[in-house]
């Protein structure tokens, strides 16, 4: 057979090769075409944007261009655990430069991610790993699209906090059940968790909807409490202070807290004792304030405010109260709609007041000690600034309290005991 290949002339040996093969050669000895020269200069230049970096301990200026990235390392990822990412830089370059640490996994989906900045040397960011073992590639992207960024990263380490939080302790409400509620948003990142922490201990389920958070913040998804702390994730929310009722018609006590207030350790038990005291029929709190008769077209319309921080010495009736410090039993609120705190969601105290009074329920502030209940020190701007600061809200406010005047001196409910 090699001796027949060797001295066949050039012409049979031309169809003794199969057509197939005669394609593969010809494949192989073609020039390469222009575009797949320009598409492997791009890769190249790609490449250039995509740095390799070995942490070795010790700070590493690493700069990275516009609209580029840096490889930082690969971790390995045990299944369902609670996996803390950090992050140390021993500095980076002037404001507003940022960074975005990004994790991905083998199948290229973003599992965890984190702004780094230079306000502080240090970032922790947390996930839950899904249910097989896996390596997550790590890197830092420049998302701007005019200027370098540098940085002189020391370290990337991967921590498995914990096991995965028991879905078995599902969410139920029966007759007796306590929850807490909240609504927050990432402006209030500095005060919401010392909210959570002085209100955890107090309840069966603290309630909590996260709006526009792109990641739920990782003191929750390690906190010790964690199967008593449930969330809504909405990462693209407009329902504002609203999204604290989304639990409010389920059987059971209900608080409905702020996340800029602390609240004292007997802060429920307090509000649950009141709600018992006048038989379930009226809802309890502590901010307030009264209104006249009848709401002006503009200016003040409430006669008297009782602020949450001060002290009162009784029980009072009252047209509104704070929806953040309130408290009531199902039975109190069997039939409202809801649906007002909604069409109201930046006016939810006084969507509350015209509920309470289209049903006839009474609204009490209680008595207590002044700094019985504290502001968050780190709070700065608010609703009420909010609306202070658009008079076509405030105006809107006060058309809705119009509607539904005469506003008449309200009356305390009897006493159940």
């Amino acid at each position: 057979m090699m001796h027949f290949l060797r001295s066949a002339p050039a012409t049979t040996l031309k169809r003794a090769i199969p057509t197939s093969w005669k394609k593969a050669i010809k494949g192989l000895l073609a020039p390469e075409p222009r575009s797949a020269k320009v598409k492997t200069a791009s890769k190249r230049k790609n490449a250039a944007s995509r740095q390799n970096i070995v942490l070795t301990g010790a700070p590493q200026r690493i700069t990275i261009p516009p609209l580029g990235s840096a490889a930082i390392g690969v971790h390995h990822i045990e299944r369902d655990s609670v996996v803390q990412v950090r992050l140390d830089h021993a500095g980076m370059a002037d404001e507003p430069a940022k960074l975005l640490l990004e994790g991905i996994d083998q199948d290229g989906q973003l599992r965890t991610r984190r702004w780094i900045k230079n306000e502080k040397h240090s970032y922790k960011t947390s996930f839950i790993s899904g249910e097989a073992d896996e390596d997550l590639r790590f890197r830092l992207a420049n998302k701007s699209k005019q200027e370098s960024v540098w940085i002189d990263l020391v370290a990337l380490n991967c921590v498995r906090l914990q096991g995965k939080p028991n879905s078995a302790s599902l969410l139920t409400f029966c007759d007796g059940s306590v929850t807490v509620a909240m609504a927050t948003y990432p402006a209030r990142a500095k005060t919401f968790p010392d909210a959570v922490e002085s209100l955890v201990d107090q309840c069966d389920h603290l309630l909590i909807y996260l709006n526009n958070y792109r990641e739920v913040p990782a003191f929750l998804v390690s906190h010790p409490k964690r199967d008593k702390i449930h969330y809504i994730l909405d990462t693209a929310s407009d329902l504002r202070a609203a999204a604290k009722f989304t639990w409010a018609s389920k059987p059971g006590y209900h608080v409905i807290c702020d996340d800029d207030i602390i609240y004292p350790s007997d802060y429920v038990q307090t509000l649950i004792s009141k709600i018992e005291q006048y038989g379930r029929k009226a809802v309890i709190g502590v901010h307030a304030a009264l209104f006249m008769r009848n709401i002006p077209a503009s200016g003040n319309h409430r006669t008297e405010v009782l602020r949450f921080q001060l002290g009162e010495e009784r029980d009072r009736a009252v047209n509104l109260l704070g929806t953040g410090t309130i408290g009531y039993h199902s039975d109190t609120v069997r039939g409202w709609d809801w649906s007002v705190l909604l069409e109201n969601r930046i006016s939810n105290d006084e969507a509350l007041a015209v509920l309470a009074k289209r049903s006839g329920v009474p609204l009490v502030a209680i008595a207590r000690e002044e700094g019985w209940m504290k502001s968050h020190e780190d709070m700065e701007f608010g609703i009420y600034e909010e609306k202070a600061l658009m008079p076509e809200t405030h105006a809107k406010v006060l058309d809705f309290l119009r509607e539904n005047e005469p506003w008449p001196d309200p009356v305390m409910p009897e006493s159940a005991q």
